[in-house]
């Protein structure tokens, strides 16, 4: 693997594992919008509902008020403007019920179309009250008003709304004690998640760091070991040691630069042969005229011309130590 695979392939491991800590921190992030989104929403959405149909029954009971006191006063001053204003509120009402009951649970279902039948009597009995005093009939009008039949019906009005009322307290207070629990429930999940996520992205970073490390010292390690053997044979070349080479085992740029160096090497110890025999030769030159004339001895002229035929008839031989015995090199 080349050096630069190598640096790439630790960058993109501890890259990733980056990245593994960016989605699993956005996952719980979701996870605890998700929570927030199911479970929250559900209890704040059963109070207001709760409220709600609180409103709905306090209108509930207004309205009636405001009919039943039309009603009578029409009845007892043939007034018109309270005919009007019956008129006006009773469909507001009627709406009203109709609402609640859509609105409620089964219980409160059951509540309001009681209300909604006692209301209907009610409302049926009020417009024959108004029809009598337009029909110049005020003591009739009166009796229907004051009529066992009518205030038996608005007993089961009044009682609908009480029964009603006595439960929206509980219901309330159930509402207010599930919500606080799911609150608190919400919360703990959350917190949960939030520890759950802290360990484990702790692990991952702490794992990223270490792999990171670990990556760096072995990059680090490789290339100083691989450094060390070109500057040990340098050294040896500069001391003379023609045969020194790098020998580089893993397929990357540093055995392109070993092949490189060895090569060189070897043509360093071709031209430093070159060197030796041409300095061979014209020393042996020197030696024979010098033998000739006589300027030397037989016995030195043996010795010498023994030296200088040993490096011409042998070059591939030559190394530093042969050199500096023959007195070549320093």
């Amino acid at each position: 693997m080349k050096v630069q695979t190598k640096l790439i392939f630790g960058f993109l491991a501890i890259s990733l594992l980056l990245g593994i800590v960016g989605y699993f921190s956005l996952y719980q992030i979701n996870k605890i919008s998700i929570s927030l989104s199911k479970e929250v929403p559900m209890s704040i959405k059963e109070l207001n509902n709760a409220q709600h149909l609180d409103g709905l029954a306090q209108l509930i009971r207004y309205y009636d008020e405001v009919l039943t006191q039309s009603a009578r006063n029409y009845a007892f001053t043939q007034n018109e403007k309270w005919e009007q204003r019956y008129r006006d509120i009773e469909p507001q009402l009627d709406k009203v019920i109709k609402e609640s009951i859509e609105k409620g649970d089964e219980t409160d279902k059951k509540f309001f179309k009681h209300i909604d039948e006692s209301n209907l009597a009610l409302v049926k009995m009020e417009y024959a009250s108004i029809d009598y005093v337009e029909q110049k009939k005020p003591q009739e009008a009166v009796r229907v008003l004051e009529s066992d039949e009518y205030w038996s019906q608005k007993r089961i009005y009044e009682q609908g709304l009480r029964d009603y009322v006595a439960r929206r307290g509980l219901k309330y207070d159930e509402a207010l004690s599930t919500s606080t629990k799911t609150l608190d429930l919400a919360t703990e999940n959350i917190k949960k998640i939030i520890e759950k996520s802290t360990k484990s992205v702790i692990i991952i970073i702490a794992f990223a760091f270490a792999l990171a490390i670990g990556l760096g010292l072995f990059i680090s390690s490789y290339v100083s070991r691989s450094l060390k053997k070109f500057e040990n044979a340098i050294y040896e070349i500069a001391k003379g040691n023609m045969k020194a080479r790098v020998d580089i085992k893993a397929e990357d740029e540093f055995k392109t630069v070993a092949q490189a160096f060895n090569a060189m090497a070897d043509e360093l110890k071709n031209l430093k042969r070159v060197g030796v025999v041409q300095k061979a030769e014209k020393e042996l030159e020197a030696i024979e005229a010098s033998h000739k004339i006589g300027f030397i001895s037989e016995e030195s002229y043996g010795k010498a011309k023994k030296r200088l035929t040993e490096i011409l008839e042998k070059p591939a031989n030559i190394d530093a130590k042969l050199l500096q015995e023959k007195g070549f090199i320093n």
